[in-house]
């Protein structure tokens, strides 16, 4: 059997352990959790049924109780699943989702009210009651019984006069005790075998509230001919039929395979019982059905630590390919791995933590830029004055450099030659001064 964890929301199936899958599902805003069970798979697919929900009325008036069918798709990698038209499971026998129940919860059930009294007095500041019979107490937390008497004010009525009174005598009916047991009851007896008696106090009471006999109520006069025999003070009854429940199943694996250190989440074990007999007539509600307990830490391994291995960006190519510069996307490769695994192996995304870096990464090819520059300066003076090899110079300036592989930049500096200038000089000797 293959265990599953079913979330609605994302439609991913997790494991949690191997007696049930637990269904995630959002009703009122509230978010609830309701336990599945998984049929034989075939091949990669199998109908998931929840535990049957409360026996109640149904529409055509039978007792039953309704569950919830699902058909789920085992992917990889292995114990992960998604939710999948019917159509996958139609090869397996499908779970019914209506069963039949022999008990269902029902609502007390009273006679009518018995027509009003006469009024206790002929004149005003009189009263009146009505009363009714319990017929059947509720069933499985049916609805509760209201009060089995009603008194309410006579109206219009003249004020009293001494000499106008005339007693009046009603029954006055308490509300019945709980259901007590008469004989012992053997041990095999079945709930509705479980017969007891129940009591409640009649009374014969005058205008005033005042008790008196009850031969003041079983002869008095009536105009309506009504009943004037004793209310019943006894009546069988079934005794109460506490919920009974099965010894506790074995506690189910740990929530979590593996304990992460410093984390306060440390999964739970669990265990479940069912209800073999429901409450009836007003017995004890059925204790808890599920219990978990924290795991211990000591007896599961320590969770691999995993994180985001990427690689380095690739270079960037242009998103504009009939381009030769411009925007473009850089990408790298990003995974999850287990942090001490050399080799940098790939593992499932789910595993690591935190935001996933971005495999993607804009860029600019930038155009090439040529060499820009100024004009020629005008010609410096000759290097030298008179004779041979003297040059001028001139320059220019660069105004842009070049970049991205553009053109380089022709020469800056240009010289030429000068014109020749014949060296002439004075000298003096004894001859006197002689110019050459």
């Amino acid at each position: 059997m293959i265990c599953v964890y079913f979330f609605i929301l994302i439609n991913i199936l997790i494991p949690i352990s191997c007696s049930d899958i637990r269904l995630i599902k959002t009703i009122n805003n509230d978010v609830v959790s309701v336990l599945f069970n998984i049929t034989s798979k075939a091949q990669d697919t199998a109908w998931a049924y929840q535990y049957w929900d409360q026996c109640t009325l149904q529409a055509d008036h039978n007792c039953g109780q309704m569950r919830e069918i699902a058909c789920i798709n085992f992917g990889k990698p292995e114990h992960y699943a998604t939710l999948v038209s019917p159509e996958y499971c139609k090869k397996i026998q499908k779970p019914t989702s209506y069963g039949n129940c022999k008990i269902c919860s029902q609502d007390c059930v009273m006679t009518t009210w018995t027509r009003w009294s006469q009024c206790s007095k002929t004149c005003n500041a009189a009263v009146r009651y009505r009363t009714r019979t319990l017929v059947q107490e509720p069933v499985n937390d049916g609805k509760g019984c209201g009060s089995l008497s009603e008194i309410e004010d006579c109206k219009g009525l003249p004020e009293c006069v001494d000499d106008h009174i005339i007693t009046i005598y009603e029954w006055k009916i308490n509300e019945w005790t709980s259901c007590r047991e008469t004989k012992p009851i053997p041990l095999d007896a079945g709930c509705s075998e479980q017969i007891g008696e129940r009591l409640r106090q009649v009374e014969c009471v005058d205008s005033h509230g005042q008790s008196v006999s009850v031969d003041n109520c079983l002869y008095r006069l009536s105009d309506d001919k009504s009943d004037n025999s004793m209310p019943a003070e006894r009546e069988f009854c079934h005794l109460p039929c506490d919920c009974k429940v099965s010894a506790w199943k074995p506690f189910s694996n740990c929530t979590k395979p593996c304990y992460t250190v410093g984390s306060s989440d440390t999964g739970v074990i669990r265990r479940t019982r069912e209800i073999t007999e429901f409450p009836r007539f007003g017995g004890d509600t059925c204790p808890h059905l599920v219990e978990e307990e924290p795991c211990d830490v000591s007896t599961l391994e320590l969770c691999p630590e995993y994180t985001w291995h990427a690689f380095v960006w690739n270079e960037c190519r242009l998103t504009d390919k009939s381009k030769s510069c411009g925007p473009g996307v850089s990408r790298r490769q990003v995974y999850c791995t287990r942090a001490d695994d050399e080799e940098r192996r790939e593992v499932n995304e789910h595993h690591c933590t935190g935001i996933k870096p971005s495999n993607r990464l804009a860029c600019q090819l930038n155009c090439p830029i040529d060499c820009q520059l100024g004009e020629w300066e005008n010609w410096s003076p000759c290097t030298k004055s008179c004779g041979a090899g003297g040059v001028h110079i001139r320059t220019r300036k660069v105004l842009v450099e070049p970049q991205y592989e553009g053109s380089e930049c022709d020469a800056t500096m240009d010289y030429k030659e000068c014109l020749l200038v014949n060296c002439s000089w004075w000298y003096s000797g004894k001859e006197g001064v002689i110019l050459e």
